[in-house]
């Protein structure tokens, strides 16, 4: 049982695996329920809760996505779509007819700009703000 409405926590109380989730403010009836559930094995998630913690997130990763996108320059994104792919910064270079140099300037750029600490941490910020589509 939960008073916490925000969807940070509830996504990392669900993330944590808890088996269930209720709000303290359901009615009786359906804090019963949900302990019954519960108690036989199944899991119980307040639909309410959890609407509510996706829909959050959701809007957060998309205003993120958006503020990402409009601060990254078109040659940034090229560099990024490159690092998702794993080129070298060589195989980048030759790939966007730019010196090595050039590269790596970008490269550290879109680093600053996405707040992470390497080309790894760069791509998965990419893919997971959909800013560029997985490998297949």
């Amino acid at each position: 049982m939960t008073s916490e409405e925000g969807a940070a926590p509830l996504h990392a109380l669900i993330t944590a695996g808890v088996d269930g989730l209720i709000s303290k403010r359901r009615g009786l009836d359906e804090i019963v329920t949900a302990i019954e559930r519960l108690h036989s094995g199944a899991g119980y998630y307040d639909p309410v809760l959890v609407r509510q913690a996706v829909t959050e997130r959701r809007s957060k990763d998309e205003a993120a996505e958006a503020r990402l996108t409009g601060t990254l320059t078109p040659r940034e994104l090229e560099v990024l779509h490159q690092l998702v792919r794993g080129a070298s910064t060589g195989g980048m270079a030759a790939a966007m007819g730019i010196s090595v140099t050039t590269v790596r300037s970008h490269t550290q750029a879109v680093l600053n700009k996405l707040g992470v600490n390497s080309r790894l941490q760069a791509a998965a910020c990419a893919v997971s703000y959909g800013l560029v589509e997985p490998l297949a």
